[in-house]
């Protein structure tokens, strides 16, 4: 299911923050100048240059065309309700503790936001961004370190305001 994707970034740095256009066929944002992101099958990683393990902020993002379980009335009930956590094999390591998600509007475009801890992984937030739009699903995902979550997701907000969803069958 699209919302167990992981997407998003997180900044942990201090002082003003550099960002660049960055673009796919359905979706545009501003990253932050440190980030690099690269396709994985089906959805963008982006993390800060020279993390590839051990990453303190991680973004995930992937699209695809809107089917029968994708609207916001459904992302907002999923992501009110606990998700459990899984390691390779299949053993249940926990369930994670959702925020009451809301819907925002960013770009004339509603999204469904919510937050868990420990959804994805283990002693990480997870904010979910989770649209539908001319026929596109869209999910972004950006999971921070405890530690360092809620300064990380206050850095990525100027991202999330950034983006912009196109339908590349309908858009040029």
């Amino acid at each position: 299911m699209i919302l167990r994707l992981l997407v998003l970034a997180g900044l942990l740095v201090s002082g003003p923050v550099l960002a660049r256009p960055y673009s796919t066929s359905y979706l545009s944002f501003e990253l932050p100048d440190t980030w690099e992101c690269t396709l994985e099958q089906t959805e963008f990683v982006c993390s800060e240059a020279g993390q590839s393990t051990n990453r303190r902020s991680i973004i995930i993002f992937t699209a695809k065309e809107q089917g029968t379980q994708d609207s916001l009335d459904q992302y907002f009930d999923h992501l009110s309700t606990p998700m459990t956590l899984r390691d390779g094999t299949g053993k249940v390591l926990g369930t994670s503790t959702p925020e009451l998600p809301k819907r925002v509007t960013v770009k004339g475009v509603e999204w469904v936001v919510g937050q868990h801890a420990g959804s994805e992984v283990r002693n990480y937030n997870t904010r979910y961004y989770a649209t539908v739009h001319d026929g596109i699903a869209v999910l972004v995902t950006f999971s921070a370190h405890v530690s360092a979550s809620e300064e990380a997701f206050r850095q990525f907000n100027p991202s999330f305001q950034s983006l912009r969803i196109r339908n590349p069958l309908v858009s040029p």
